[in-house]
């Protein structure tokens, strides 16, 4: 099968694996503790923006690039770094932002933080189109997602405040929307009303992760889980609504003209392929995938989606890649060294 041709630059490396799982270690050692004490301050409420210094370092935002973390085993892990759209081979520009998670518009961003100095709570950046930092916020657990509408005008992260993987029994998410001019959130998207078939529908144990935005208005989708079953949801922001729908989905994707929609789905207990779904007849198809992906796709166009993966028994490092949306070719490495990608046009 013939290689994509996306700037002639696609790469396969081998990195030196770096091991940091301290930080995990730590996070889920003081864990109760900590997000009692959040929870008693009233994390999950709407919540004032406070100042934040921008970093002394950014990376190259101008014309149309992909951002993302890097993962490379030396001084600059965990940084935003950036390619060229054109030429995702080149060398990366870099910055001395540090996220766990991020994600980018051509109007600004989100970086989502571990907060050095509380063990279970994550900090939210809201960034403007040069990577400076406008708002910070606090919110409880392990930073997990994070999406930025495309016309940027919405944000979204989940952490973990129980447990710190899908895979897990009894874990706890929170999902939280942002408004992206005011820099407030709209507290807990599990506070919104839910819908099924129509009907209202209440559950004591409703988890929701892995927002993704529909083009334009305040409509998005995401994962609902109640019981055992996982749900994909369609919601509306204004409305603050969530309905139901009878698909199998988690962590969603919409593709840039919102006809496409991308998403993880169970193999096994702690395994997961890529699908995309024809939201106007619900045909899917299979993602090629050279292993379980799980990671919230990104699309790099309408015929491509990206997502991250870790070496083959575990490791720091992960690279992004690229697999054609049909499923008509193998997945290739596009950019070495990286994670959470991010399109800019």
């Amino acid at each position: 099968m013939a290689h994509l041709d996306l700037g002639g630059r696609l790469m396969t490396a081998t990195r030196v694996r770096l091991v940091t799982f301290v930080v995990v270690a730590v996070l889920t050692m003081g864990g109760a503790l900590g997000y009692l004490l959040l929870a008693a301050r009233g994390a999950s409420t709407v919540k004032a923006p406070t100042s934040a210094t921008s970093p002394s370092a950014a990376p190259d935002t101008r014309g149309d690039y992909i951002a993302f973390r890097r993962t490379v085993a030396d001084q600059g892990y965990g940084t935003v770094g950036t390619v060229p759209l054109a030429d995702p081979g080149a060398t990366p520009s870099r910055s001395d932002l540090q996220c766990e998670r991020v994600h980018m518009s051509r109007r600004g961003g989100i970086c989502l933080q571990v907060d050095r100095s509380a063990v279970t709570t994550a900090r939210v950046l809201l960034l403007g189109p040069d990577l400076s930092v406008r708002y910070s916020l606090a919110t409880p657990g392990i930073p997990n997602r994070a999406r930025v509408s495309p016309d940027g005008r919405w944000a979204a992260t989940t952490t973990f405040v129980v447990g710190h993987s899908y895979s897990q029994g009894g874990f706890s998410t929170q999902t939280e929307i942002y408004d992206m001019e005011s820099g407030t959130s709209l507290g807990n998207v599990e506070k919104f009303s839910f819908t099924r078939h129509a009907r209202p529908f209440h559950a004591k144990d409703i988890n929701v992760w892995g927002v993704t935005f529909a083009p334009g208005g305040t409509s998005f989708y995401a994962t609902v889980m109640t019981g055992s079953t996982r749900h994909l949801a369609k919601g509306d922001i204004r409305d603050r609504t969530l309905a139901l729908l009878d698909v199998a989905a988690e962590c969603p994707s919409l593709s840039p003209s919102g006809k496409l929609l991308a998403y993880k789905s169970a193999t096994g207990p702690t395994t997961w392929e890529v699908k995309v779904r024809t939201l106007a007849d619900g045909r899917e198809r299979v993602v090629q995938s050279p292993r379980s992906v799980d990671d919230q796709i990104e699309w790099l166009d309408e015929g491509h989606v990206m997502f991250g993966l870790a070496p083959v028994g575990g490791g720091a490092t992960s690279d992004v890649w690229v697999s054609p949306s049909d499923g008509s070719g193998p997945a290739e490495v596009l950019i070495p060294g990286a994670w959470s990608p991010a399109v800019v046009r």
